[in-house]
């Protein structure tokens, strides 16, 4: 019995021994780079006008707001040396509502990825991702499509419809693949998103490109198309098209002060059929300028101006001033300013809008001059 006992003990250490030499073995094949990260967003925001479900005035609000200048964010990314100049990687991304802790959405709303990438062939990314239309619209909007005051809103809710089990708002793509290479100084992302529809290619697909030329300036360049879902019907051929150009000129790389200017132009047209909030049209031309201002290594202040219209199909126009300071308490944590006067037409709608209000609302009120105050603080890790 003695040596029974003996040799099952023996055996017992030998399968313990097996087993963590697999998870040492698993380990060394594993993430070669596991990261969390993310940030928090929040501040004082005061509005002097609040919109009602008419779109007439409901009174000042001050509140609290989540994503002042940056949405608050946390996700997992990681990557593993395949050798070669190969590497498999992986992103997982969530927004949150700061003020709250909660969620509104899809978990992994903005990223749930995986891919490979080569410093000579470039990168391939399966699921989840940002359009290469939105990372070029960043490149040049005067203000780098901060969360509220941008060209953000109009950008996403001229692509709010069609139904595509690929498309969200043109900012993030599902059930997506999508290739980037640079070239020297130019980067190009090309992307298709899946319809999954039966016995067609075309029903709720999902194509969005992007150029960026980086260089003494700063050039960008994007398209991107949405089809509507629908596989028979009046609405089968419906679709969502937008396209944009931008520059951004730091006048430091000519030996000038520490200026930077941008200029961009999206024009947006959604067919009637492919609009899921309110069954209109649009074809709207996007304009916004603006001028950045280094005082230090630490302090940057800002100029913008940002006007859009839907005139071609309505009395749709939206005008916005933009004035921000953004002070770099260190490479994380940044305290910022800004004051927005946001001036709509009465027959304006969501394709011309240029934020959101209190609590989320589609804003501004209509046919009024609206002011907006926010101070905040953003903290990234």
């Amino acid at each position: 019995m003695t040596n029974i006992s003996t040799s099952k003990k023996a055996l017992q250490r030998t399968l313990v021994s097996a087993a963590l030499l697999s998870l040492v073995a698993g380990a060394a094949h594993a993430q070669s780079s596991v990261t969390l990260y993310g940030r928090v967003d929040l501040g004082y925001q005061y509005s002097d006008k609040s919109r009602r479900a008419d779109g007439k005035d409901g009174g000042s609000v001050s509140e609290l707001a989540n994503g002042g200048i940056r949405p608050s964010i946390f996700g997992f990314k990681g990557s593993e040396d395949l050798g070669g100049g190969l590497k498999a990687f992986f992103n997982l991304e969530s927004h949150f509502d700061a003020g709250t802790g909660q969620t509104t959405s899809t978990f992994f709303r903005r990223q749930a990825n995986v891919g490979l990438s080569s410093a000579d062939f470039g990168t391939v990314t399966l699921g989840r991702q940002y359009t290469p239309a939105v990372l070029a619209l960043l490149a040049t909007d005067p203000r780098a499509i901060k969360e509220q005051f941008s060209s953000l809103y109009t950008f996403a809710l001229n692509q709010a419809g069609g139904g595509s089990n690929g498309n969200d708002l043109g900012i993030f793509a599902a059930n997506a693949i999508s290739y980037n290479k640079s070239f020297g100084p130019v980067n190009v992302g090309l992307l298709y998103g899946f319809g999954e529809q039966a016995d067609t290619m075309k029903a709720g697909n999902f194509i969005s490109a992007g150029v960026v030329y980086t260089g003494p300036i700063t050039v960008s360049a994007y398209y991107n198309e949405v089809k509507n879902s629908a596989t028979s019907g009046a609405a089968k051929d419906a679709k969502s098209e937008q396209y944009g150009v931008g520059v951004a000129v730091p006048f430091a790389n000519f030996g000038l002060p520490a200026l930077t200017a941008k200029a961009q132009y999206i024009n947006a047209k959604q067919d009637a059929l492919n609009d899921a909030i309110g069954a209109q049209r649009s074809d709207t031309d996007h304009f916004s300028v603006g001028v950045d201002y280094a005082w230090n290594a630490t302090n940057v202040a800002s100029i913008s101006y940002y006007h859009s219209d839907n005139d071609k199909i309505s009395k749709d126009k939206t005008e916005m001033f933009v004035l921000n300071n953004d002070f770099s308490l260190s490479k994380r944590t940044v305290i910022y300013i800004q004051t927005a006067i946001v001036d709509s037409d009465e027959g304006s709608t969501y394709f011309t809008q240029a934020l959101l209000g209190p609590k989320g609302q589609l804003s501004p009120v209509l046919d009024k001059t609206n002011v907006i105050f926010g101070v905040g603080i953003s903290h990234s890790f």
